[in-house]
């Protein structure tokens, strides 16, 4: 294992800079989103935008876990508090997303509408014609 250490740091990077690559275009895209709402990009109606939201939302979900994983094999295994920090906030954090698809429905997870949420603590993420927020929204030219 010793021996392919000057190999995998390098790799380690390309996923740093391929996660930074697809998150930044996904932000980039979702902020023309916010800007010019006619570009309907989230939640996408359009087939190609349903697949290059989902695509680079994947890419990113894996360069990250291929950097975390990297990152465990090019550390030595660290002091016992790195875990018992780690462990329970990635535990938390795991729940929360679970808790997240049961509030809002997993049937939504994946462009659906059929029984979205659109009111309680997420209801100024729901735009629609009639909501308030949707005044608060730039003209669009």
């Amino acid at each position: 294992m010793q021996d392919m250490l000057p190999y995998l740091s390098p790799v380690r990077s390309g996923g740093v800079w391929i996660a930074l690559a697809s998150a930044g275009l996904l932000c980039g895209l979702l902020m023309v989103n916010l800007i010019r709402p006619e570009f309907s990009f989230w939640p996408a109606e359009e087939k190609w935008k349903k697949a290059t939201a989902l695509w680079l939302f994947r890419v990113f979900c894996a360069a990250t876990v291929c950097v975390a994983l990297f990152d465990l094999l090019l550390t030595a295994p660290g002091h016992w508090l790195r875990y018992a920090i780690g462990i329970p906030v990635m535990t938390i954090s795991y729940a929360l997303t679970l808790w997240g698809y049961r509030l809002l429905g997993i049937e939504n997870t994946y462009f659906g509408s059929e029984g979205l949420v659109t009111t309680g603590q997420i209801e100024d993420t729901r735009l629609n014609s009639s909501h308030p927020v949707e005044s608060r929204l730039p003209a669009s030219a």
